[in-house]
């Protein structure tokens, strides 16, 4: 697993209580959430990077292997299911030309992107235990990606859609392995196959308006057309509020 996938992990876990702990906590709703949900609002017309989608297939060993044709249907089916959700709210969506003369632009801005949520996962989310909490942070939350106004222009947008996911589909083996584990009453069992999916949207500037990250142990496969439009509306119920 990446490092950028082990601080998602641990922003899982700290996504989890926050809302929890916010009211409790001095300094639990950033000051500037409003500008930004008014800021995110005004983005009538959005680019869609392309999505970074990895199935794997995860043995019983807990060993995972990434299949591309997996890979490449649940990205289809995530980019269409984002086009519905951005028309049912009256957004203009184009999509990145995978051929774009800005490739090397768009590397960086996804390579900066997961340095930038590791980050926000680390420093604005309240969680027992985590001792990395910069009040200040969460108090005017000012996180960007860089600049991006040069693509925006060229595809006559004003904001942007960054997409990172993965899910891990369990094989036969794994599957039956857990069926045994679950009829034994000392077995710890076994966690099914999880699924991620994060959505950031940022202007021009490259400021982070708004973003989200959901996730769910199991119960759901971006390979199958109804699952996979389950959990992408749900990624995207509060869009353009704000924060996730």
């Amino acid at each position: 697993m990446s490092s950028g996938w082990k601080k998602v992990l641990l922003g899982l876990s700290m996504l989890s209580l926050f809302f929890l702990t916010a009211c409790a906590t001095s300094g639990g709703i950033p000051s500037n959430y409003d500008q930004r949900a008014a800021r995110a609002a005004e983005l009538q017309s959005v680019l869609l990077l392309t999505p970074d989608i990895k199935v794997n297939s995860l043995s019983a060993g807990d060993v995972k292997e990434e299949m591309p044709e997996w890979s490449e249907q649940a990205r289809r089916l995530v980019i269409q299911t984002v086009k519905n959700e951005m028309a049912a709210r009256g957004r203009k969506l184009k999509i990145l030309d995978p051929q774009t003369r800005y490739r090397k632009t768009v590397d960086a801005v996804k390579d900066l992107h997961l340095a930038v949520m590791s980050s926000i996962y680390d420093h604005t989310i309240y969680a027992p235990g985590n001792m990395n909490v910069f009040p200040q942070r969460i108090e005017h939350f000012d996180y960007s990606v860089g600049s991006v106004e040069k693509l925006l222009k060229a595809y006559k947008v004003d904001g942007m859609l960054i997409i990172r996911g993965e899910d891990n589909i369990s094989t036969s083996g794994r599957k039956a392995l857990g069926v045994v584990s679950a009829l034994n009453p000392f077995s710890q069992g076994q966690m099914g196959g999880m699924t991620f999916l994060e959505v950031t949207l940022t202007d021009a500037r490259g400021d982070i308006l708004w973003f989200a990250l959901k996730w769910n142990a199991g119960d759901y496969d971006l390979r199958d057309d109804e699952e996979a439009v389950q959990f992408v509306h749900d990624t995207f119920e509060d869009f353009g509020g704000g924060d996730s």
